[in-house]
């Protein structure tokens, strides 16, 4: 028996510059309970509060039991209110129920209730007003997923011998009757509802697959999408006009989330993209909004969203655990975050700088007050009080630069190190450097790094030092100047991908507005 999902509010904040606009994003935890799985969130509202609903199973991951449906009701701002409310009944183990959906008007929750270890189940609907349970359909064989919105309720049935179909029901009809969307001779996979459209995927073969929008105004059928490619696992448009559809499509190089405004027969606009092995995948559309999970090459899984608007990308998740399987409703994301479910609220901030030449360079200071407009420098020095920042100042190369460096490959792209001593004598047209507010990039062999301006501390012994992470790599540094007036520079660092560097290396470094490289023969194991 599950005892208590919520518990203590926790709100962090990520923020991400993307076109006009930066993306503020309030996360607040829905449910913290260790022993228990929650999978398929979905955020809505009733005549209450908005509310997010999801299915929860005892056990861990890939051991799980039967699924249980929740609802937790929230804030304006996110933050839950009082406790998580149980809507199914069959704690006994009688029903595994699963793939939970709510409709726009906030008064039915859709799910399908399976018997455990049999192919049958019901699609169930929930009153929000009255707590009643009804059945819309009873005993049916290889149900695989549900959708409703406003009247209309969808899913997808199979027989048991490889065919499957798409049914739809319109609650306001004075006889419930489910309606056949598809004719069953392709099987059909993912549905989804939308304000005007009922979308799904449609099997072509052993691994082509199509997607095939019923309109609901006109009764047609439109044909979405049908490429050589695999597409797959479709969203309609809810609330607004509803015209777009989304979807995702795959082939041996890489994935994409796509969409297009089906009912203008406009173009299709590419969301995102992933290279193989990444992916994209889990796209949700409400509004201007679409949302997704990626997965880039050896990283984790985040949320991001897409305006249609504007055609900008932002960033609503950023921790390094996995958090996908995104739903949107408004202002507001949920998601899977490590088996519990979490909340993003988001807020788009205007950009200060639109009005005042941008800020390209992305340092915070607008593009008509920033004395180097197209490289970043929000210290906004100028030593030599020429009108232009340092950033911007030609670069003077050294007279003359000696380097050594011994290189370890460890077994994974990451697991590589690197150490670096450097040796420099300014060039005479040099007006010098200064380690606490010069900004120092340096390159070995394919790896790039930039310690930042103000990174740099003064050591215990004379010198500058720095340790912290620069990217994923972990980085330790310092920089002396000699009596003969050269510099030493010595940098080490290890999480590094140094994947196909061999000899001759090549060195270089910039610091401020002088720079340098040097060609050597590195010790490599």
């Amino acid at each position: 028996m599950k005892s208590l999902h919520y518990m203590a509010i926790v709100s962090l904040v990520w923020m991400q510059s993307a076109g006009a606009d930066t993306l503020v994003a309030n996360k607040h935890p829905i449910t913290q309970t260790p022993g228990f799985i929650e999978n398929q969130p979905r955020v809505g509202r009733d005549w209450i509060s908005h509310l997010v609903f999801y299915e929860s199973h005892e056990g861990v991951a890939g051991q799980t039991g039967p699924g249980q449906i929740y609802y937790q009701r929230f804030g304006n701002d996110g933050s839950p209110m009082g406790l998580p409310i149980l809507i199914t009944s069959d704690l006994d183990g009688s029903s595994d129920d699963s793939l939970v959906d709510m409709n726009s008007g906030g008064d039915h929750i859709a799910y399908i209730a399976h018997v455990p270890g049999t192919a049958g189940g019901s699609v169930r609907l929930y009153g929000m007003n009255d707590g009643a349970t009804f059945e819309l359909v009873s005993a049916a064989p290889y149900l695989l997923n549900v959708r409703i919105h406003r009247n209309v309720v969808a899913w997808t049935q199979g027989d048991g011998q490889g065919n499957s179909s798409v049914w739809m029901l319109d609650l306001s009809w004075p006889i419930l009757q489910p309606l056949q969307m598809s004719d069953g001779r392709h099987p059909t996979g993912w549905v989804d509802v939308g304000t005007r459209y009922i979308v799904w995927e449609e099997h072509e073969g052993n691994t082509n697959n199509n997607i095939l929008a019923y309109d609901l105004w006109t009764g047609s059928l439109i044909p979405v999408a049908a490429t050589a490619a695999s597409e797959s696992r479709p969203a309609a448009q809810r609330n607004m006009r509803g015209d777009f559809v989304v979807w995702e499509e795959r082939n041996s190089q890489r994935t994409r989330i796509l969409a297009r405004n089906i009912t203008e027969y406009g173009p299709v606009i590419e969301v995102a993209v992933a290279d193989n092995p990444g992916w994209v995948s889990d796209a949700a559309i409400e509004d201007d909004l679409i949302t997704y999970s990626i997965n880039r090459t050896g990283m984790n899984v985040d949320v991001f969203a897409y305006r249609l608007s504007d055609g900008s990308t932002h960033q609503v998740t950023s921790a390094p655990a996995n958090e996908l399987l995104p739903s949107v409703y408004g202002d507001f994301v949920a998601f899977v975050d490590q088996g519990d479910i979490s909340l993003a609220h988001l807020t788009f901030v205007a950009d200060p700088c639109a009005a005042s030449g941008g800020d390209a360079d992305n340092d915070g200071i607008c593009g008509d007050l920033d004395n180097c407009p197209v490289h970043a420098n929000p210290e906004q020095s100028d030593r030599d009080a020429d009108g232009a920042g340092d950033a911007c100042d030609p670069v003077t190369s050294f007279d003359k630069i000696d380097a050594a460096v011994q290189i370890v490959l460890g077994r994974g792209a990451h697991d590589d190190s690197f150490a670096v001593e450097a040796l420099l004598k300014l060039n005479a047209g040099s007006n010098g450097i200064d380690p606490l507010t010069d900004p120092l990039v340096l390159t070995v062999a394919n790896v790039q790094f930039a310690i930042p301006a103000g990174g740099f501390r003064r050591g215990p012994f004379g010198g500058f030092a720095f340790a912290g992470k620069v990217g994923a790599i972990k980085v330790i540094a310092s920089i002396r100047r000699l009596p003969s007036g050269k510099y030493l520079i010595a940098a080490a660092g290890t999480c590094a991908d140094l994947t196909g560097a061999a000899n001759p290396v090549q060195v270089g470094i910039s610091i401020g507005d002088d720079a340098g490289a040097s060609t050597v023969q590195a010790y490599i194991r």
